[in-house]
């Protein structure tokens, strides 16, 4: 675990001798345990160390300032931006800076100082970009699995609304009374763009294997019981009311 972490020899030795420290960790970037690494680093380094924490796992854009030497930086949502944060460390309180880099092959050849995108080009990165098509064409990623009349998006809800409406119900194939949906909120990574669909488009809307439980009969009482046992360290999920016809 991280409390038992911080208390190692090695994590006070790796501090000795430096000037800051930068922690890679795969939790949101307002994690309780990001708090208990920040208290320990300053026990052993003092108030004015600078410390920037690399954060990832709730998949946002985020930054935080914990303390006038301390922040705390998420990149972004799947690959959509390459985050890009720089620290400069002198006589003067420490200055950190931020980016978020568009993943768009002309923004980043751009950022790197190139005026045209061949420049950017490496014959390294050709052959690595055969290679992943290839890989597209024996996965047949680009075949077409039919029409959405729409664009379904969390933003605004239609994602959601879409799944309770029409995927639940015709998933479970039963007639009855309301029913009661859990659902982790997690299971769309992306937008379902309108027109052709793709096997690629859906693998990126939702690379989940997902499954349907069915339970009959269940109380009210068991359900609120079962919404207030979920941990915070599992999948969150929303309760929806779904009418099953």
């Amino acid at each position: 675990t991280v409390e038992d972490t911080i208390v190692q020899p090695w994590f006070k030795e790796a501090l000795e001798d430096t000037q800051g420290a930068v922690f890679v960790c795969h939790m949101g970037y307002t994690d309780k345990l990001v708090k208990k690494i920040l208290l320990k680093t300053r026990e052993l380094k003092g108030d004015k160390y600078p410390i920037v924490f690399v954060n990832g796992h709730t998949h946002i854009r985020a930054y935080k300032k914990l303390d006038k030497y301390a922040v705390t930086f998420e990149a972004g949502h799947y690959f959509d931006t390459i985050g890009f944060l720089s620290l400069s460390i002198g006589d003067a309180d420490p200055i950190f800076k931020r980016r978020n880099i568009t993943t768009n092959r002309d923004i980043l050849s751009n950022t790197l100082g190139f005026s045209n995108y061949s420049d950017f080009q490496t014959e390294k990165g050709r052959q690595i970009r055969t290679q992943i098509l290839q890989v597209r064409r024996d996965l047949e990623l680009d075949k077409v699995l039919g029409c959405s009349p729409m664009t379904l998006s969390n933003r605004n809800q239609s994602s959601w609304k879409f799944y309770n409406d029409i995927v639940i119900p015709l998933m479970l194939n039963e007639s009855t009374n309301d029913t009661i949906s859990i659902v982790s909120i997690g299971g769309w990574r992306y937008e379902l763009y309108a027109g052709e669909v793709t096997k690629d488009d859906v693998i990126t809307f939702s690379p989940f294997r997902n499954g349907f439980y069915y339970i009959p009969d269940i109380k009210g009482s068991d359900i609120t019981k079962l919404r207030k046992s979920l941990k915070w360290y599992l999948p969150r999920v929303t309760l929806t009311t779904v009418t099953v016809t």
